[in-house]
């Protein structure tokens, strides 16, 4: 029988110099619950609210806190990116896949992981903007899933608000990210209306 690879694996590029690369292997929530990929309808970003550590050690302390909250395995979501490029990666300039589309994985604290997909941008993003890596990544991570799911996401596809924390008080998207995600909802809004 043959040994699985822990390795992160390549998967595909988002643009010229930037890797979409998958950590889910490497990552303790290999058990999560699954969900059909034909209800995508929706995609929530959201900052990780602290700085955290360098390069796959903030996925994994990240994924540490997600299965404790939640009880049960998860992913944080389904995409991560880093605050920077990664140092400990054969990929630096990379988005990684820390979860499946078909799992179910944590976005906003309600039940929107049943036709999600959730992306954790690194960072406490009401203190500090978001790094010139993130803004190109999450550009070209945006696109590839406008593209992969056309015809499935919802008019209002792009969500950044969150749910009730467990206290009742609202969780922050980051300010700095929702500035940026609304400027990215209304530029695509003038495509669209160009294209009619």
């Amino acid at each position: 029988m043959a040994v699985k690879s822990l390795a992160p694996r390549f998967e595909a590029l988002l643009s010229a110099d930037l890797a979409l690369v998958d950590v889910s292997d490497l990552l303790p929530a290999r058990r999560a619950p699954r969900r059909e990929v034909s209800r995508i309808r929706k995609v929530y970003v959201r900052h990780s609210g602290v700085p955290g550590r360098v390069g796959l050690a903030g996925v994994e302390v990240h994924t540490a806190l997600a299965l404790r909250a939640y009880r049960g395995p998860c992913a944080p979501g389904h995409y991560w990116l880093a605050a920077d490029p990664l140092i400990d990666l054969d990929w630096p300039t990379a988005v990684l896949r820390t979860a499946p589309d078909d799992w179910r994985a944590p976005h906003t604290g309600g039940r929107a992981d049943t036709h999600g997909l959730g992306i954790v941008v690194q960072g406490d993003l009401d203190v500090a903007p978001m790094s010139t890596f993130q803004r190109l990544a999450l550009a070209a991570l945006l696109s590839r899933l406008r593209k992969t799911y056309a015809q499935q996401l919802d008019a209002d596809w792009l969500c950044w608000e969150r749910g009730l924390s467990a206290t009742g008080r609202q969780r922050s998207s980051g300010s700095h990210l929702v500035g940026w995600l609304q400027a990215y909802a209304a530029e695509m809004a003038q495509e669209l209306a160009a294209a009619i």
